[in-house]
């Protein structure tokens, strides 16, 4: 929203378009500069990863997804060019713009303090900074400064494991259909591409380490 009343002010609709669409083009360009560092079909990979419904989705309904991967991939990118001083601001970026990125920004913490010390990863580590005052300043305001960490109904945020929910979905998913039994079918097949979805990926970070 703060961007959106900055980019048209008189016309945000357009402005939170505009911040759906370029941030998922320019993510598809960083995936390409990755891709190729190591395989020889980066531009077909890259296709596929500017068609994926999910992306897609999120560009043309002004949600947060496609800033979070561009700053997501920008910083991995600037990382591998040896550009620590890229890297770092642009995770803090993707922390402010989705908490799940300090997933990505503690896994990479635990590369860096592997390779590079634990002064290197100290210093990546800054990059929670804007998020945590982020947190901080809200919490204060509204009498709960550890807000972040709770997990209620009526909380967006929340730090359980996105495996956990494909399991608890069986118990309680949602009413897609009238009929309990088509609506719990839906359900399955959406569980099972989740599960294929985290095999697939497994096997691609097995085939880059080998």
């Amino acid at each position: 929203p703060l961007l959106a009343n900055l980019v048209f002010p008189s016309e945000r609709h357009l402005s939170f378009w505009l911040l759906g669409v370029i941030p998922a083009s320019l993510s598809a360009v960083y995936f390409y500069k990755l891709a190729r560092r190591y395989t020889e079909n980066a531009l077909t990979l890259t296709w596929v990863y500017s068609f994926l419904p999910w992306l897609l989705f999120s560009a043309l309904h002004s949600l947060s997804e496609p800033l979070l991967m561009l700053f997501l991939l920008a910083g991995f990118y600037y990382y591998l060019q040896n550009q620590f001083w890229l890297a770092l601001p642009a995770y803090a970026l993707a922390a402010l713009t989705k908490e799940v990125a300090l997933l990505a920004i503690a896994a990479l913490t635990l590369v860096i303090l592997w390779k590079d010390g634990w002064k290197r990863a100290a210093i990546f580590s800054l990059a929670i900074v804007p998020f945590g005052s982020f947190c901080l300043v809200y919490g204060y305001h509204w009498g709960d400064c550890l807000w972040c960490a709770r997990v209620e109904p009526n909380n967006g945020l929340s730090w359980i494991p996105g495996v956990w929910w494909i399991f608890r979905t069986f118990i309680e998913y949602p009413a897609s259909s009238a009929n309990p039994t088509i609506a719990f079918l839906y359900n399955s097949f959406n569980q099972f591409l989740n599960l294929a979805l985290l095999a697939l990926v497994a096997v691609g970070i097995f085939r880059l380490r080998a």
